[in-house]
């Protein structure tokens, strides 16, 4: 069983655990306008259209989950952003050791197969 918690980094497993404010993305914006638009000033422009927040991947099946911060942001509370995820990863490991292991490799093959926006 693998569950990921996400703060600005990439990875593959039954469940994504992300926070309020974290952004999941294999290029920066400005490395994406640099790309489609030859601009790197464009970069809130390229950032919008990857959807990469956390509540854009939740809409999008790649988040399962989304955590609040505590007041302010994770980086003025460490210890309380480090007290939700654990809870968090805590609660979701619960879960999925309730499953099998065929049942979690099917579910996360039809996870997968069902992420993002297709258009026909």
């Amino acid at each position: 069983m693998k569950i990921l918690a996400v703060q600005n980094r990439m990875g593959i497993g039954d469940m994504i655990i992300c926070f309020d404010n974290t952004w999941y993305s294999v290029i920066s914006p400005e490395g994406c306008a640099t790309i489609l638009f030859r601009d790197s000033s464009r970069a809130s422009e390229a950032a919008d259209s990857m959807m990469v927040t956390a509540r854009d991947l939740k809409k999008l099946g790649i988040a399962d989950i989304i955590l609040n911060e505590p007041d302010g942001g994770n980086h003025l509370n460490y210890d309380k952003a480090a007290e939700i995820l654990k809870l968090s990863i805590i609660e979701s490991i619960e879960k999925m050791n309730l499953l099998n292991a065929d049942v979690r490799i099917q579910n996360r093959m039809e996870k997968f197969e069902n992420m993002g926006r297709w258009i026909e």
